[in-house]
């Protein structure tokens, strides 16, 4: 014995229930069709056909009245505006016979300012955020409407796109174990040349049947608002090869009849049907079950949320916008004109502000938006104000705290803008860049591990947070730490591979590796990305010192130093430069820049002083060594350098003096080797030996002391110590 309709009937409470209790091992989708949008103010269907209808019969155009005697003998009607959903879509066909383009527009006008009614509240949050479903939830909505309500529904109170499948064509996109909500338009989009003419929907594209198999097969779905008038997913749904392990749920309104061809569907599919009053109160029963029951304030929550973050993100993009378009004026009087416009702007919308917080004193929005305007022109004494205001009305609302904390930054009043991203995370831990910013501002107060800390918490809840690895490279590296650093600034480079400063921060945490070679590598890319940075040619040039390539060193700093002429290092490294390539008259013009620029660096007068000796140029070199003594009194280069300076213009004694103060400020192998020699030069070689051996105590790989001692030992005529200290020269030269 068959079923019949009452055998397998439930009621709405009953389909309620069973979601949420089932929830955990089951996922539902919905089918939506035309009667799920009534409530929203969509015409259905047969209300459709009927006005479609009344046109027709009004028609004074003898074609038109010759097609609707036809119709009327064909089906036995008298009145075109009673026709039933049956008659759709030859009523279609009737009212737009070729005028693809004005049905398009009809149905488009009809839906564009349509506003999603209760029930969609509800759906929209079992589609994203059910508490308690299984690991992916009841994420899907297959429709044969073209609207976008849903989709509408879904922006306002969630925080996840929803995947629209709007053409048959992208059905291919959907991820069934994504948690994305996903709405699938059988008909297509409205504004992808949606399907309504009979012809277009006898029968689904391929891509729709192979879509719908896969996901009977993990969804059982609830069918609302459609009453199978269209061939394409009835047939569809009749056909074998639809499989419903667990049945389907096919919704009627009380009141309504249920065709003969839908009663054996859902009685062969073993399906059950559910008695509602309309598509808003079965899924406001759903919502009661899920705990969606007040929609207005989580509603009002995400879009001031949204609302303030934009009109912040566009408030500061203005701002920068008005920056660079200030100095853009050809003329000083295209310039006066762009800023009295702009600011006979900033002052009407003050104006419109002040006007809404005095109406609305207590309403927090209005504090918060002329807050985020207060930011935006630098007046952050004012934005604080309004802020804090806001927050006293609101108090639980974390984007304030969050804005507010940003202007504290602006401040530098670090500590204050920590305690807000704090109180913002603990309201809401809004996603990574919360943590960022504390972790900038950490990083401001020197505390390294908070900071590092909170960029690995960004990263923890977006991979992707490129801001995070780049700072927190950074702080590695001021750490000292450069293979977290290089770590950090690699993926900085995989998720955005045009950034020219990545490369450049990599190539310095390269070289103070000493891996040179990769240093090169990173800081010619951040130049062929941007050729305009003096900073990257005087890296590379540095680089190539250290390689002692120093001809293409020279090149670098010389184009570093075109690009920015008052950089100091880059004129003292190509002097530098210039010396190891023994052309010391350039050397000294380097040098000479740099003291320019900067006067007071001792280094760069002793390193003049070494080029004027070269040269035998030996007051010259004297007077820079001292020059440089006298900025730093235990500059060991200045002191190292004038002692040259003596040797070779045979003052021995002054020679002497000198390696004795260096011997007091540092006294190493070096310091010591240099006073051997002078003794050496001097013929006291007991003095000599004494400091040679003693240099050699400190250093055992010194090879100038043992080159020195057995020139002693040589003077001395013990030619067998004379060449074992030779040897063991020997051997550490070909060591290194």
């Amino acid at each position: 014995m068959s079923e019949t309709y009452s055998d397998v009937k439930i009621s709405a409470w009953e389909l309620a229930k069973l979601v949420k209790n089932n929830s955990k091992q089951q996922r539902f989708c919905f089918i939506l069709g035309a009667g799920a949008s009534k409530e929203s103010g969509i015409a259905t269907g047969v209300e459709m056909a009927r006005e479609w209808g009344r046109y027709l019969e009004s028609s004074s155009d003898s074609k038109i009245m010759k097609r609707v005697r036809r119709f009327k003998n064909k089906y036995k009607i008298t009145d075109l505006s009673q026709v039933t959903s049956e008659h759709y879509f030859e009523i279609y066909e009737l009212r737009w016979h070729r005028d693809e383009t004005g049905a398009y527009k009809y149905l488009q006008k009809s839906i564009e300012n349509a506003s999603p009614s209760y029930g969609y509240y509800p759906l929209a949050m079992l589609l994203t955020y059910a508490d308690g479903i299984n690991s992916f939830g009841n994420n899907l909505v297959i429709t044969t409407n073209f609207d976008n309500l849903t989709e509408r529904m879904l922006n306002s109170c969630s925080k996840k796109n929803p995947l629209v499948v709007g053409h048959e064509t992208l059905a291919q996109f959907i991820d069934w174990e994504g948690d994305r909500p996903i709405v699938a338009k059988l008909h297509r989009d409205q504004l992808l040349h949606p399907r309504s003419s009979r012809k277009d929907t006898n029968k689904l594209a391929n891509q729709w049947e192979r879509m719908l198999r896969d996901a009977f097969h993990i969804y059982t779905p609830i069918v609302v608002g459609y009453a199978g008038g269209d061939k394409s997913l009835m047939s569809f749904l009749k056909d074998k090869s639809a499989y419903f392990p667990n049945g389907l749920y096919w919704c009627k309104r009380k009141g309504d009849e249920l065709t003969d061809e839908v009663m054996n569907l859902v009685q062969t599919k073993k399906g059950h049907f559910v008695e509602i009053y309309g598509f808003d109160s079965l899924m406001f029963l759903i919502g009661i079950e899920f705990g969606f029951n007040i929609p207005a304030v989580h509603i009002y929550e995400n879009l001031t949320n949204y609302a303030n973050k934009l009109s912040e993100d566009y408030a500061m993009r203005r701002q920068k916008l008005v920056f660079e378009l200030k100095p853009a004026g050809s003329s000083e009087i295209e310039a006066t004109a762009l800023t009295d416009m702009l600011t006979n702007e900033d002052e009407n919308l003050r104006a419109e502000l002040d006007d809404l917080v005095e109406k609305s004193p207590y309403l927090a929005l209005y504090r918060t938006t002329r807050g985020s305007y207060y930011h935006t022109t630098g007046d952050y004494q004012s934005a604080i104000e309004d802020y804090t205001k806001a927050i006293e009305l609101s108090p639980y609302e974390p984007y304030v705290y969050y804005i507010r904390a940003i202007t504290f930054d602006e401040q530098k009043n670090y500590d204050l803008a920590i305690a807000d991203y704090t109180k913002a995370i603990e309201l809401d831990s809004y996603g990574a860049y919360a943590y960022y910013y504390r972790g900038v501002a950490y990083g401001e107060l020197g505390e390294y591990d908070l900071a590092i800390a909170d960029y690995t918490k960004a990263i923890g809840l977006d991979s992707n947070h490129v801001n995070s690895y780049f700072n927190r490279g950074i702080i590695y590296h001021n750490l000292n730490n450069n293979e977290l650093a290089i770590a950090d600034y690699t993926m900085v480079i995989k998720l955005n591979p045009s950034g020219a400063t990545s490369y450049y921060n990599r190539g310095i945490a390269f070289g103070e590796l000493g891996e040179y070679d990769l240093a090169l590598a990173d800081y010619t890319m951040a130049i062929r990305i941007d050729p305009k940075d003096a900073a990257y040619y005087y890296n590379r040039g540095f680089a190539y010192s250290k390689l002692e390539e120093y001809v293409l060193a020279v090149d670098d700093y010389s184009k570093a130093i075109d690009l920015d002429p008052g950089y100091f290092k880059s004129h003292f490294n190509r002097g530098f430069s210039y010396g190891k390539l023994k052309n010391h008259d350039l050397a000294i013009i380097d040098f000479s820049n740099a003291i320019k620029i900067d006067p007071n660096d001792a280094t760069t007068y002793y390193n003049r002083g070494f080029a004027y000796c070269e040269l035998e140029k030996y007051d010259l070199a004297e007077a820079d060594c001292t020059k440089a003594i006298d900025l730093d009194p235990c500059c060991i280069g200045a002191y190292a350098n004038r002692v040259i300076v003596h040797i070779r213009s045979g003052h021995l004694n002054l020679a002497l003096e000198d390696s004795n103060i260096i011997i007091d400020i540092h006294p190493d192998c070096e310091a010591y080797n240099m006073r051997g020699y002078i003794y050496l030069k001097m013929e006291k070689y007991d003095f000599a030996i004494a400091d040679l051996t003693y240099s050699i105590s400190l250093n055992s790989n010194c090879e100038r002391a043992y080159q020195n001692r057995a020139d002693v030992y040589d003077a001395l005529g013990q030619n067998d110590l004379a060449s074992i200290d030779r040897a063991k020269a020997n051997e550490i030269a070909n060591l290194n």
